[in-house]
């Protein structure tokens, strides 16, 4: 808002209030019949004027008018009027502060050196001298050194990084003071994005490329209702450095256990996973190294160990930067440990009334945990005794 200083600045003369006497007017008040007339004459214009009348210094009571004035703001307030008596003469006016008598005081005097609220001031004719006792007056005013408080027009400021996923945060300054709320605009390209008592903001994907201002409305110290001036824009809004995504797996590197995905982080946001590689590295060269599944866990086969397993996760990320990778490796596959012998196994003959020169075949049903070996050696018995045979008689 405009203003005419600030607050503390060199005090600067303005009228406080002024008007026209055609009888009891502009927030006067008449006591008694002497103050009370309105009269056209020659010695008043054709709109008229107010007639004083003076008995005596203590006659304040019957031939006063009165108003009380707010000079709070204001200093070395002066009272301006255009009285004429019976005589044709200018005459000076009697002046009452808040009831106490001034004496006669010309027009243009200095009243009040420092000013205050709820001051009554009152008037009556000033003598009897140069043709009579009455007083005709018309216009009047009040002036007074304006050395109040100001609407002056506060300042909108933004600091921080104008990049997307950083806090830009407002500020706002006012020579009258702000220690109430704040309400702050803040504009992207022309169009508000948020209005709240939030002083900050984060930008999004879609203001890059865009500056941000922000304005304050407020009602300040000094009770004006105002708003800051719209603050200087921001840089161009950018797209956040992207930040490498992080993984780890999860799991015992061994034959035979689980690995899963876990722990996938990024300083970007990570919005959602949208493919899992698991591959074997061939360290050992038993095999071919490739991709052995896709799924977000894997279960370690034979075949793995020595090996090296990576995971790589493909997912979308907050910011925009999309799509972007993390990876992981294990160490090398260890083989499974080995465990107590909890199979069970059965043994099967073809022929259970063999003749001499039969040929007869065994064969065996393993139920083993630890799974089949890949050679299984035979011992014929013959009456329980060893007959020196191995594999198919």
């Amino acid at each position: 808002a405009s203003a005419l200083m600030a607050f503390g600045s060199a005090a600067q003369a303005a009228t406080i209030a002024s008007g026209t006497w055609n009888g009891v007017a502009d927030g006067w008040t008449a006591n008694g019949v002497e103050a009370s007339v309105t009269v056209t004459n020659d010695k008043c214009p054709s709109t008229g004027c107010i007639r004083l009348g003076w008995k005596s210094a203590q006659d304040f009571n019957n031939t006063t008018v009165r108003r009380t004035f707010d000079f709070s703001n204001y200093n070395n307030i002066t009272f301006s009027y255009n009285c004429f008596n019976q005589g044709d003469n200018r005459t000076p006016l009697r002046v009452y502060l808040n009831g106490s008598d001034q004496g006669t005081k010309n027009s243009g005097d200095t009243l009040i050196a420092n000013g205050q609220a709820n001051t009554e001031i009152a008037v009556a004719a000033g003598g009897a001298q140069n043709g009579g006792k009455r007083a005709f007056c018309n216009d009047w005013s009040i002036e007074g050194d304006f050395v109040g408080p100001v609407d002056a027009a506060g300042t909108s400021a933004i600091s921080g990084t104008a990049q997307v996923g950083e806090v830009l945060t407002a500020s706002v300054t006012d020579s009258n003071g702000v220690s109430g709320t704040i309400t702050y605009n803040w504009i992207i390209n022309g169009i508000s994005v948020q209005n709240s008592s939030s002083n900050t903001y984060t930008p999004q994907a879609s203001d890059v490329g865009f500056s941000a201002t922000v304005t304050g409305s407020y009602t300040d110290d000094d009770g004006f209702t105002t708003g800051a001036n719209v603050s200087a824009p921001t840089q161009s809004i950018i797209a956040p450095i992207n930040v490498a995504g992080q993984i780890s797996i999860s799991g015992t590197p061994q034959v035979n256990a689980t690995l899963s995905a876990a722990d996938l982080t990024d300083a970007n946001g990570v919005g959602s996973i949208t493919d899992y590689e698991w591959f074997n590295n061939n360290e050992a060269g038993t095999g071919t190294a490739g991709v052995v599944s896709t799924d977000p866990s894997y279960q370690l086969v034979a075949e793995d160990e020595g090996d090296a397993i990576t995971l790589t996760v493909t997912y979308t990320q907050i910011d925009g930067n999309s799509p972007d990778t993390a990876s992981d490796t294990t160490n090398f596959i260890e083989p499974k440990p080995p465990g107590p012998d909890t199979g069970d196994a059965s043994i099967a003959i073809d022929d259970n009334t063999p003749g001499v020169g039969d040929l007869l075949t065994a064969s065996i049903t393993l139920d083993d945990p630890e799974g089949i070996p890949g050679a299984v050696t035979y011992t014929w018995l013959t009456n329980g005794n060893a007959n020196g045979n191995s594999g198919a008689i």
